[in-house]
């Protein structure tokens, strides 16, 4: 199955990214970034072609949730990690996962958790945010 037009602009904007060592890598998202790790058997793996499509069709999503997803193919089947922020494992997966269960599990996190209040907190303060900038809209 080849990939989609849209999965391509993922791989091409460095959402997905390919890497053959995790391990070293894992460590540069710690306390920044969450990572959903896909492992697959090649690109195409009818599992892998599932699972992103899921995440494309999220991506505000995947992005308010500080999520970078990262891609891995070898020999092993395919299976998905989730890595929170701390740098532990919050799933493991052998099956695609729906986006709502993905973004239930890591709303329900402690650190997610302050991240929404702190975001409530200056939308209410009317403080700017990432999302906003600096320019005061005119009215």
């Amino acid at each position: 199955m080849p990939l989609s037009l849209q999965t391509a602009g993922l791989l091409l904007l460095g959402l997905i990214m390919t890497t053959p060592s995790h391990s070293a890598d894992l460590k540069d998202y710690r306390w920044k970034q969450r990572v959903l790790l896909l492992s697959a058997p090649a690109a195409d793996d009818p599992l892998y072609q599932e699972q992103v499509a899921r995440l494309d069709a999220v991506l505000p999503r995947l992005h308010e949730r500080d999520l970078v997803i990262l891609s891995k193919f070898g020999p092993d089947p395919f299976t998905v990690v989730l890595i929170g922020k701390d740098g532990g494992e919050k799933l493991k997966s052998a099956d695609p996962v729906t986006t709502d269960f993905l973004f239930a599990l890591i709303d329900a996190m402690p650190m997610r958790r302050l991240e929404m209040q702190s975001r409530m907190q200056r939308e209410e303060s009317g403080a700017p945010s990432a999302d906003k900038g600096l320019i005061p809209e005119s009215s």
